[in-house]
């Protein structure tokens, strides 16, 4: 079985490999500070590639870093620092075990959905009003207020910091 280091490939190479795929078997290996390098070849449409290349690792095999930790979408994403409005409602309602695009005024649900919007404030470069209408039809000044709050009760609140603190510090927001 031949190896390949994926890291010496550019995005043309990359392609035509995954391609060959179909007709012979690699190892495929990636060490996780190049995924980087390697995904912003692909200039077209970010979001595609990374659901390209993740089912391409679902077709052919697993890619493992140095330390054998499975690579998933997840920290794919995670290492770009770049995530879909979708990625961050998904992997918060993961992550709490709340729907937060729901009509709740339940506490617990309130918070979880506060955080998603304070999160997609940050990294992504959809407007509030876009943000409110994703999580339950919210209107901006809700996402405003909702951002202002979690900035809040960071500083001030620990339970609250303690609970969100794995949830933020994935999105590189855990200040």
């Amino acid at each position: 079985m031949d190896k390949v280091d994926l890291s010496q490939l550019d995005a043309q190479e990359l392609r035509k490999l995954l391609a060959e795929k179909e007709k012979q078997e690699y190892s495929i290996t990636i060490k996780v500070k190049d995924i980087n390098k390697l995904l912003t070849e692909f200039k077209e449409d970010i979001y595609s590639c990374v659901n390209d290349f993740m089912e391409k690792v679902r077709n052919y095999g697993n890619i493992h870093s140095n330390s054998k930790d499975l690579i998933t979408q997840n920290n794919i994403m995670s290492v770009m620092k770049v995530y879909s409005p979708q990625f961050i409602i998904d992997y918060v309602e993961n992550k709490t075990g709340i729907h937060i695009t729901s009509k709740s005024r339940v506490r617990r649900v309130v918070d979880a959905r506060r955080v998603a919007m304070f999160i997609m404030t940050q990294k992504t470069d959809l407007s509030t009003k876009e943000v409110g209408s994703l999580l339950g039809g919210k209107d901006s000044s809700t996402v405003s207020e909702a951002s202002r709050v979690v900035t809040e009760k960071l500083k001030n609140d620990k339970v609250f910091r303690n609970k969100y603190a794995h949830i933020l510090k994935f999105f590189g927001l855990n200040n």
